[in-house]
């Protein structure tokens, strides 16, 4: 038994929570339920048996009002003997009609009963023969005037001694039926012994019920919350980083779900010791300051980038690393972050411990529970140094190329008009050239100068509604020229559609474009520029270009937007152009706060979109 019960227990630990909870309400409930089986069997046996004691007890009460007629029918016959009296008979007929309707009544119970109907049919048959003569002499009996002829008187004494014996048959029969229905009626009472062993069981499955319902909650109670307390420790564990406990078996959902927790934990290691990979091998400097700014890790790149080795600045304020000019606006910037739980990246020159300073970029976010600010440093100095250089180059060009280039333009322009002498063919041929890679290189600077100020957020936009209509025939006009000198047509679809723009910047915008279409379209080719309101928009209208050329490569799509992204080599040479057209038209829509994009399938043309904000009613 007790390792049946072990056992038991044994294989609970492989069901679910679920299904222990299901053993925990089903054994007991299965014994109540055997219990409340053997109530209603009980019950069922007692209605049964009461059922059955009525049964016998009607049919003794039948049978002894049948009796009972037989026994007046006696008395009938003896009254006709002492009185001699016609009227006598009829208490014989009656009597007999009683007798017969009873004797009616206890076969219909007792049909059953193969026994008791044999006595019945005993009684009956001796009653029938009786009634028969008793008939016969009540008749005769009504036919003579007087009843005392000696015949008659003799005849009355055999049929009262003939009575006496008959009645005594059937009583004797009648009796017999009764007691054996009144020994049916005893076996069907319960003895107190049977009661006992009845309550006797009823008590012992009530109290294994109570005993198993308190075994299975004291096994699953004890069960579940030690495991649940090593999944508590274990979590303990994992927060100090320190090794798990054993798994705790089981084929539940805590069992489950310890199964995943160590597997979370095994990631989470993993994941840690890549993490802790990265940042020590990691260019930049990653570190993490307290609420004074004291830093409290550090990476090895500080040693690379700083010369400080992180022991040696773990605890240190990183302010006493930074430039006295850049404290101030550093404090600003990390407050501004603690304020907004992020913010923008700030930059500042920090101090090196054998060297010179250095141009740091920090991106930092602010942990409000844990009072600590997690930052990367990225070392921008090479970079600030290559702006500042670019921006020199830019200088350079704009004031000792464009002016030089202006005046060789100006004094090209006057030998071609003839102020210096008249050239030969071949001089002409060479001034052409001359004049026309001077205007190129003029363009070129333009548009580097142009594109410099808008990268570096200097465009400066004159914003103003204007009509999309009137602005698409403006870039038309300018372009007309260009576009016959290679035999290609214009067609306008504009809408009289209001936007909000710099109108100049965008009549540059819509003139680099239709300049690209004209020049990448055959011969005889139509080049389409309109305007149109987006689908399913209210406040947003699209201008498009449209050509029939060479079309765009799918792969080259992204990069035409490109500083001097040229589709194929050749392009600058035999096309012309800086590749700096659709650089600039991005940079001009994009300060209109708009978009622009190109579609383009190769031999059938491209169409560039330019979606901007309508200017309003």
């Amino acid at each position: 038994m007790i390792f049946g019960a072990k056992g038991f227990f044994e294989s609970l630990k492989n069901l679910k929570l679920s299904q222990k909870g299901l053993v925990l309400l089903a054994l007991p409930l299965a014994l109540e339920i055997l219990c409340i089986a053997i109530l209603y069997a009980f019950v069922l046996q007692s209605e049964s048996q009461a059922r059955a004691q009525a049964r016998s007890r009607e049919i003794v009460a039948t049978v002894n009002n049948c009796e009972h007629a037989a026994i007046k029918i006696m008395l009938s016959v003896a009254t006709l003997y002492m009185s001699r009296s016609p009227y006598a008979s009829r208490g014989i007929r009656a009597n007999s009609d009683s007798f017969w309707k009873y004797a009616g009544q206890v076969e219909t119970l007792i049909k059953d009963d193969p026994e008791e109907m044999k006595l019945l049919k005993v009684a009956t048959t001796s009653a029938d023969a009786l009634f028969k003569a008793l008939m016969n002499y009540t008749r005769r009996i009504e036919s003579e005037e007087s009843g005392s002829t000696i015949s008659t008187v003799l005849s009355l004494g055999e049929i009262r001694r003939k009575t006496e014996d008959c009645v005594g048959d059937v009583s004797g029969s009648l009796n017999e039926i009764i007691a054996i229905e009144q020994a049916k009626a005893f076996s069907h009472n319960f003895d107190e012994e049977t009661r006992d062993k009845i309550k006797l069981a009823l008590l012992a499955i009530l109290g294994m019920n109570v005993m198993v319902a308190i075994a299975l909650q004291v096994y699953f109670s004890r069960d579940t919350i030690s495991r649940l307390n090593v999944l508590i420790d274990n979590s303990l564990r994992l927060s100090q980083q320190k090794s798990l406990l054993p798994p705790v078996g089981g084929a539940d959902e805590i069992g489950k779900l310890d199964r995943v927790f160590h597997e979370a934990a095994g990631a989470l290691a993993k994941a840690q010791r890549a993490e802790r990979a990265i940042v020590d091998n990691a260019l930049d400097v990653i570190c993490s300051l307290d609420k004074d700014l004291k830093f409290d890790t550090i990476n090895p790149a500080c040693n690379a980038v700083w010369g400080f080795e992180p022991e040696e600045l773990q605890g240190k304020r990183m302010l006493t690393l930074v430039v006295p000019d850049d404290v101030e606006k550093t404090l600003e910037a990390v407050e501004k972050i603690k304020a907004n739980k992020t913010g923008e990246p700030f930059e500042n020159k920090i101090k090196t411990k054998s060297g010179p300073n250095k141009i740091m970029l920090w991106t930092a976010q602010w942990s409000e529970p844990e009072q600590v600010l997690y930052c990367v440093a990225h070392d921008v100095t090479a970079a600030r140094e290559v702006e500042r250089m670019k921006q020199e180059f830019v200088q350079m060009i704009s004031h000792d190329l464009k002016t030089p280039l202006s005046s060789i333009q100006m004094s090209l322009d006057m030998i071609g008009r003839g102020m210096y002498g008249e050239l030969a063919e071949t001089g002409k041929d060479r001034l052409e050239a001359a004049t026309r890679n001077c205007n190129q290189l003029i363009a070129l600077i333009n548009d580097l100068l142009d594109i410099e100020k808008m990268q570096a957020g200097k465009l400066q936009l004159e914003l103003e509604s204007a009509s999309s209509a009137v602005l698409i025939e403006e870039a038309v006009e300018t372009v007309r020229g260009f576009a016959e000198k290679h035999n290609v047509s214009l067609a306008k679809e504009a809408q009289d559609i209001p936007v909000f723009v710099d109108k100049k910047r965008m009549i540059q915008l819509l003139v680099n474009l239709m300049s690209n279409a004209v020049k990448f379209s055959p011969d005889g080719e139509v080049v389409t520029i309109g305007s149109n309101m987006k689908e399913g928009t209210l406040d947003r209208v699209e201008v498009y270009v449209e050509d029939h050329g060479r079309g765009i490569p799918r792969d080259q799509l992204e990069r035409i937007f490109d500083r001097f992204a040229q589709v194929e080599t050749t392009d600058a040479t035999e096309k012309g152009g800086t590749g700096l057209g659709l650089a600039i038209c991005k940079a001009i829509v994009e300060a209109h706060e708009g978009s622009i994009d190109a579609t383009s399938e190769v031999g059938k043309g491209t169409r560039f979109t330019i979606t901007l904000e309508c200017a309003g009613p």
